[in-house]
């Protein structure tokens, strides 16, 4: 089982870095989750055991992230990698994208999110995120009417990026790349400089979103 859960772990590596995350999901789940348990009776092989399952760990999580599902605070905190992931998760759930360049960025940890080769990698994905969180708090602060200001949206990203220079053309371009890439449901009526959203399934599930190319 050993020999499998590493070429499972390689699998999963290798699709990850194609950005293929489903199927790197779900080789590094199948690694991690077969994981040899640790054995009460011999301490050195418990740690080796232990880093293992870290790493692993590491590229799951963030596969897992880069597809809007979230372990638990319990689960990295066995693996001491709360101080890497815990303000990311909390970041895409708010929507705040400040917070989440600010710790990506933060060199007490920018060093190691490189060293792992994750970086970009959930600075583009998590950036996506982001801003369907960001839209979409704003559309339930409006009691889920089905239609959005997108210069209330502007202000809030001006405030949450501390950037001025974000306008109203900002907006409708990332708006309509979520739209156009499934992440939201609805059509943007330029001429009313609003975001109309369906009145059913406004927001997929990010995990049931099929997407070939994002881009925000």
């Amino acid at each position: 089982m050993s020999q499998q859960v590493a070429h499972r772990y390689y699998l999963g590596r290798y699709s990850l870095y194609q950005l293929d995350l489903r199927t790197a999901e779900r080789h590094l789940a199948f690694a991690f989750r077969n994981c040899p348990p640790q054995n009460p009776h011999d301490p050195q092989s418990n740690e080796v055991t232990y880093k293992n399952a870290r790493l692993i760990l590491i590229y799951l999580v963030a596969a897992r992230l880069c597809l809007g599902i979230f372990p638990s605070q319990q689960l990295l905190h066995a693996y001491g990698l709360d101080v890497y992931f815990s303000t990311l998760i909390r970041a895409v759930k708010l929507g705040d994208l400040g917070l989440l360049d600010n710790h990506l960025d933060n060199p007490e940890v920018l060093g190691w999110f490189v060293g792992k080769e994750i970086y970009f990698l959930l600075k583009e994905k998590l950036r996506v995120l982001c801003w369907r969180s960001l839209i979409r708090r704003v559309w339930l602060l409006n009691a889920g009417q089905p239609r959005v200001d997108l210069n209330l949206l502007v202000s809030v990203a001006q405030v949450l990026m501390k950037d001025g220079s974000f306008d109203i053309s900002d907006i409708e371009c990332i708006t309509g790349s979520l739209l156009d890439q499934g992440y939201i449901r609805g059509y943007i009526h330029s001429e009313k400089k609003i975001l109309v959203v369906s009145k059913t399934n406004s927001f997929p599930l990010v995990s049931s979103v099929e997407v070939a190319e994002e881009y925000v």
